[in-house]
C-alpha cells in the first residue's frame, strides 16, 4: 500500500526519516534487518504500512520496533516520540467510557484458546495452575510449537510451604493443591521435551500471591491481545470476572499487564 508524506504536522519519527531522504520502503527494509538480526527466531511483519502507521501515530511501535528505530536513527525513544504509553501516562478512552457490564465477561462469553491464539507467535500465561488451559489444549500448544511459537508459563510454586498457595486457598472457593499444579507441570514437561521444533516452551514458579491470571498473545506486536481473569473472594472459576484487552484499543492497560507478567517472570524461580 502506497502512502504519501502529506502536508501537516510531521512527527519526529517521520522527520528523522526525511532528514536521511529515505523512503518508507527503505526504512521498512532496514527495520526488518535490525529486528531479525537480534531476534532471528521470531517472525516480524515489517512493511511500509507499518512504518507509516508508526510515523502517523496511528499505532505506537512495540518494544522491538522501538529498539530498532533508536538504532536506525541514533536517537532515544523520547527524541523520536515513541515512548510506550505506559511511560507517558495516556489513558485510553475506551476503558473509561464503557460500562462495566460491557467490559467484564464470564468464561462462556470468551473465545476458545484456539480461536484466540490461532495466529500467535508468542503465548504467555500467568496462572495459579493453568489446570483449565493445559489439558484440553495440549495438542494446540504442540501445533503452535511446530509453527515456531514461543510459550512461557508462570505458575504458583507447588511447594506446600509456599505462603501464596496457602493464602490463595483461603480466598478461593475451590482448593488448589500441589497435585493440581504438578499435573500441569507434567504437561509442560511434555512440551519442553519436544525435539526438532522451532518453537520453545519454558515455565517458572512464583511464590507471590497472584491477583489475576492472564493469557497473552503476541505481547510485543501491534496485534497483541490478552484475556485477564480476576480472582474474587470465595468465587468459583465460572463466577470470576474477565476482561479482554488489545494493544491497539487499550494500550495503557495492555502494557501495564505485560509489565506485570515480566515482573512475575523475572522474580520467579526456575523449576
Amino acid at each position: 500500500m502506497e502512502h504519501s508524506d502529506d502536508a501537516g504536522a510531521i512527527s519526529l519519527l517521520r522527520q528523522a526519516r526525511n532528514d536521511r531522504n529515505w523512503s518508507l520502503k527503505e526504512v521498512a527494509y532496514r527495520i526488518r534487518e535490525l529486528v531479525e538480526s537480534r531476534w532471528p527466531k521470531k517472525p516480524f511483519g515489517v512493511n511500509e504500512n507499518m512504518v507509516y502507521r508508526h510515523e502517523a501515530n496511528i499505532n505506537k511501535p512495540g518494544k522491538e520496533y522501538r529498539w530498532a528505530y533508536t538504532q536506525l536513527y541514533g536517537k532515544s525513544e523520547k527524541e523520536l516520540d515513541i515512548l510506550p504509553r505506559s511511560r507517558i501516562r495516556t489513558f485510553p478512552s475506551r476503558l473509561t467510557s464503557l460500562a462495566l457490564s460491557e467490559l467484564l465477561k464470564d468464561r462462556s462469553q470468551l473465545p476458545t484458546l484456539r480461536e484466540f491464539a490461532q495466529a500467535a507467535s508468542e503465548i504467555y500465561v500467568v496462572a495459579t495452575s493453568a489446570g483449565t488451559i493445559l489439558p484440553s489444549n495440549l495438542g494446540f500448544f504442540e501445533q503452535k510449537m511446530r509453527e515456531g511459537c514461543k510459550l512461557r508459563f508462570v505458575l504458583l510454586d507447588p511447594d506446600p510451604t509456599n505462603q501464596a498457595l496457602q493464602v490463595f486457598n483461603r480466598l478461593t472457593k475451590v482448593e488448589l493443591t500441589a497435585s493440581n499444579i504438578n499435573t500441569s507441570v507434567s504437561y509442560l514437561n511434555l512440551l519442553e521435551s519436544m525435539q526438532n521444533v522451532p518453537g520453545t516452551c519454558q515455565h517458572k514458579f512464583t511464590r507471590t500471591l497472584l491477583s489475576c491470571s492472564a493469557c497473552i498473545v503476541n505481547p510485543s506486536e501491534d496485534n497483541g491481545a490478552m484475556i485477564v481473569e480476576f480472582f474474587a473472594y470465595k468465587k468459583a472459576r465460572g463466577e470470576r470476572p474477565h476482561i479482554q484487552l488489545t494493544r491497539q484499543n487499550d494500550r495503557y492497560w495492555f502494557e501495564s499487564f505485560i509489565d506485570q507478567f515480566e515482573h512475575h517472570w523475572n522474580d520467579a524461580n526456575n523449576n
